[in-house]
């Protein structure tokens, strides 16, 4: 099976979106 293009770059972006948040703690909540 092919992996899912789509998925797989929704994934990518929740993970970055993650530690994007820890260093910047400060912008995470506005």
């Amino acid at each position: 099976e092919r992996h899912n293009a789509l998925d797989d770059a929704r994934y990518q972006a929740k993970y970055v979106s993650v530690i994007w948040q820890k260093l910047i703690p400060s912008q995470a909540d506005s």
